[in-house]
């Protein structure tokens, strides 16, 4: 019995001795473990339900524009430019092209370098295009017709519902709305689109001149003439009874002169007498 107790005291009890060495042990085994820590589980489901989202959206909206054209062209800005009655204009596009506006003209181009389009409200105007092989220059002339060209020079005179292209060079498509056909123009060849396509050969200086401060007439109707003159210098001319206004003139007036010199010569090659009514009114007869 005495044994079998002095067993068990030992199983119980340990000296100083060996706690301080359990001790010891036990912190020496805690250094030697490693933590691994786990990283918290991500969610990704919201960010992949935003970016469905997002393609839907994007899809919506590309189909509706295709499937309504009209609104692509909201988005659209058009600047407009005019010269007014007794004033010319230059403008210079953001492509490079320049436009010479002539006396009561105005025209609208579309803003940005994407698509060069020029629609020409009402008027006359000298074109010089740039060139640019990948974005030809579209010019839609009033409610008649519509030009395409890649780089080239011309005139475009649409005062009265018988617009005239006139050609300096280049190369230019023009088509008509009313039958739907184009025609190629060639250098110092004009059409006028109203009157069945016409091409024909025309006078350099009778149809750029305007833009030099020249006017030049070859069997030009006087009455034609005096419309120039009062879209020129924004003046008015009425006329006698006895005015023939269908009375053909040729000849040169510079209006870089005052219209007075101007009616000056022009009596003194017609006959024509003006008499002052105002600033500028004048009665013709």
């Amino acid at each position: 019995m005495g044994g079998f107790e002095n067993i068990r005291f030992k199983d119980r009890y340990l000296s100083d001795t060996e706690k301080a060495k359990l001790k010891e042990r036990i912190l020496t085994n805690c250094d030697k473990v490693k933590i691994r820590r786990i990283p918290p589980k991500r969610n990704y489901r919201p960010l992949w339900y935003a970016a469905l989202f997002l393609l839907i959206c994007g899809l919506s909206i590309l189909f509706s524009l295709e499937q309504n054209p009209t609104r692509r062209e909201i988005a659209e800005v058009w600047v407009s430019v005019s010269a007014p009655r007794g004033t010319t204009k230059t403008v210079q596009l953001p492509d490079g092209t320049r436009i010479r506006l002539n006396a009561d003209t105005k025209l609208e181009y579309l803003q940005g370098f994407s698509q060069r389009r020029v629609r020409l409200v009402n008027g006359e105007a000298y074109f010089d295009v740039a060139k640019d092989s990948l974005r030809p220059f579209s010019l839609k002339i009033t409610e008649s017709g519509r030009l395409r060209v890649l780089g080239t020079a011309f005139n475009v005179r649409a005062y009265s519902d018988d617009p005239v292209v006139s050609l300096v060079h280049g190369r230019v498509a023009v088509g008509s709305f009313s039958d739907g056909r184009e025609t190629i123009l060639d250098p110092m060849r004009q059409i006028s689109l109203a009157s069945g396509a016409e091409v024909r050969r025309f006078n350099l200086r009778s149809v750029t001149g305007w833009k030099d401060g020249d006017l030049y007439y070859e069997d030009k109707p006087l009455e034609k003439v005096l419309e120039d003159l009062e879209r020129t210098y924004d003046a008015e001319f009425l006329k006698n009874p006895e005015f023939d206004g269908k009375k053909l003139y040729t000849g040169s007036l510079l209006i870089k002169k005052h219209l007075d010199n101007v009616l000056v010569g022009l009596s003194y090659t017609t006959g024509l007498t003006f008499e002052r009514l105002g600033d500028k009114r004048f009665r013709v007869k």
